[in-house]
Formats: C-alpha cells, sequence, structure tokens
C-alpha cells in the first residue's frame, strides 16, 4: 500500500476500530506523520531564525511578523497532532486485530520500555492470510485479477461465389429429311457444321472455399521445481496464484524452509498478451528472475513462457510453462 492510499485509508476509517489493517499502512501512516513534523520543524526554525535576525537589527516589525508565522505554524501543528489521535488509536487496534488479538493489548503501551517493545513486535508481524474473528483479510482483494477479455479473432475472408454462367438458348436439331424430300429441303447437320446451341461441353469447378484457422488453446501451468514438491504443476484459472508458507497458499512451502515467506510472491495469467505476471508481495527474502534480478515488491512484472523465478533461494525454483 502507498503513502497517499495509507493516509486516505486512515481517515476515511477516522473513528473505526473495527476490522483489520495492513502492516503496510500502519507504517505508512506512521512515516507521513514524521514528515510532517520534520517539515514543520523546518519551516519553525527558518522563520524563527529570520524573525530573531531582523530584530537584532532593529527592524522590529518585519521580524514580529516572521516571528508570528511561526507561531502559527506551530499552532496548526498541535491541533493536527490533537486531530490524529482518534485514528491513530484506531489504526493501532485494527493492526492488533490483523495479527488476531485483541484492540485492548494497546493498553501495553502504558508500560514503559517492554509494553512499547512488545507493541513494536506486533506491529512487524505480518498479518494472518486467513479470516479471523475480526473479519477477512485486507490483503485478499490485493492481488484479484481481472483477466482483459482478448479481441475476437478475425473471420478468414470467404471467396466470393463463382459468376453465374449465362444461359444460352436451346436449339432443337432440325428433323431428318423423309426420302421422298428432294435434296436440300432438310436432313442432320454435317458434322463440320458449327454447333448453334445447347450448353457448354464442362461447366467451370468452384474454387473451394478455405476451412477456418483453428486456434490453439493455452492452458497456463505453474511448476514448482523444488524438491519438496516433487514437481508438482498447477494450472492457472484466472485468479492469482500465491506461493510461500502460509497454509492458504496453492504452492506451500514447509515451515523453515530457507528464503520462503508467508506469502511470498503471486502468478497471474494475461490470456489477451500471453504472458505470465508476477508479483513480489514485499517478502523478506525477495523473488528473483532466473538471472539473478530481484522483482521490487508490489510490482507487476511480465514473463514469457518458458522462463523461470525464484524464491529467496535458487533451490526454491519455479517454471511458468503453457500446456
Amino acid at each position: 500500500m502507498g503513502l497517499r492510499q495509507a493516509v486516505s485509508s486512515v481517515f476515511r476509517k477516522y473513528g473505526v476500530f473495527k476490522g483489520r489493517a495492513r502492516r503496510s499502512e500502519y507504517w505508512m501512516f506512521f512515516l507521513f506523520n514524521i514528515l510532517v513534523g520534520i517539515a514543520v520543524t523546518i519551516g519553525v526554525s527558518v522563520l524563527g531564525g529570520v524573525g530573531i535576525s531582523r530584530y537584532s537589527n532593529d527592524s522590529y516589525y518585519s521580524g514580529g511578523g516572521a516571528l508570528g508565522a511561526a507561531g502559527i505554524l506551530w499552532i496548526l501543528y498541535l491541533l493536527y497532532g490533537v486531530a490524529i489521535i482518534i485514528p491513530s488509536f484506531a489504526l493501532a487496534c485494527r493492526r492488533l486485530h490483523d495479527i488476531g488479538r485483541s484492540g485492548a493489548y494497546i493498553l501495553f503501551g502504558l508500560i514503559p520500555v517492554v509494553g512499547w517493545i512488545f507493541l513494536l513486535i506486533w506491529s512487524l508481524q505480518d498479518g494472518d492470510p486467513n479470516p479471523n474473528q475480526y473479519g477477512p483479510s485486507p490483503k485478499a482483494n490485493a492481488y484479484a485479477y481481472t483477466p482483459p477479455t482478448p479481441a475476437p479473432a478475425a473471420s478468414p475472408a470467404v471467396p466470393a461465389a463463382p459468376a453465374a454462367i449465362p444461359e444460352r438458348p436451346y436449339a432443337a436439331p432440325e428433323e431428318p429429311a423423309r426420302e421422298d424430300e428432294p435434296d436440300g429441303y432438310g436432313g442432320w447437320p454435317d458434322a463440320d457444321e458449327p454447333d448453334t446451341g445447347g450448353w457448354p461441353e464442362q461447366m467451370p469447378e468452384t474454387a473451394p472455399v478455405a476451412a477456418a484457422p483453428v486456434r490453439k488453446t493455452m492452458t497456463p501451468v505453474v511448476r514448482s521445481l523444488a524438491e519438496q514438491h516433487g514437481n508438482r504443476k498447477v494450472r492457472l484459472d484466472g485468479e492469482a496464484l500465491v506461493l510461500g508458507r502460509a497454509s492458504g497458499c496453492k504452492i506451500a512451502y514447509k515451515d523453515g524452509t530457507p528464503g520462503v515467506s508467508g506469502r511470498h510472491c503471486a502468478i497471474l495469467w494475461d490470456p489477451g498478451r500471453e504472458r505470465f505476471l508476477v508479483k513480489d508481495m514485499s517478502s523478506t527474502y525477495g523473488t528473483y528472475m532466473e538471472n539473478g534480478r530481484r522483482l521490487e515488491p508490489e510490482k507487476l512484472y511480465s514473463l514469457r513462457p518458458g522462463e523461470s523465478i525464484y524464491l529467496g533461494e535458487k533451490a526454491n525454483k519455479v517454471r511458468l510453462e503453457v500446456e
């Protein structure tokens, strides 16, 4: 979750203590408050320094204006601090819910040092990937993928039908002359006389219609080459295929597998471009291409069928195939 999305989510759920919050939402809001504090501190220091400098030069009016602006900026920052008290407590409760703990554990903050350490450890833990008593996992729909509708295949051109053959008038042959009739009155036509009617001897053949090409169906497959999976393969059915040690992963690794996080990476299939889409889910040890390049977290990478990736270590290799 990005900085802007996290801040928007916190203020949109201003006083909501129910539900769950991702680890990235919690720490992005924490980072935002630090950035605001740094910006205000710099602004107050600059304005205060200008005001004091002008006072020392007997420029009371301009010096007072700079100090007044610094005071107003400081007051606005204090008001902001008061305004974020409720959403900060609500966010902390939702973060505890995400790891399966009650929001009442936030009271550990009242215990100096030891309580703070416990809260820090809990806030750094990855959330439960499965639904719990506080609601579904906020990551459940983060990697939902709707494949684009492929463009309809163009129909092959059908050749035009042959032109109709014009009919020729049929001329009946003359009757043979009777023996008692004078010569030249009639009779059968001579063999060397041209044919004056009738159908042509051979009809032109009609050109065959070309058959429409059949598009081969491609079935995307993810094959794990890890020794513990025994060359296992899983077909992609339009939804994200998640790999990791968590129980909800379709390709699940054993607990303690070196280099593999709980929910390590997700693999999708784009039928329009016939490519695999791979996303690292902010894993601890990283997801790598076959050439050793590490994928940036939360970013989609397009890979061709036949390419491979590995999770943390090369022993956890996965090959992307089509059938």
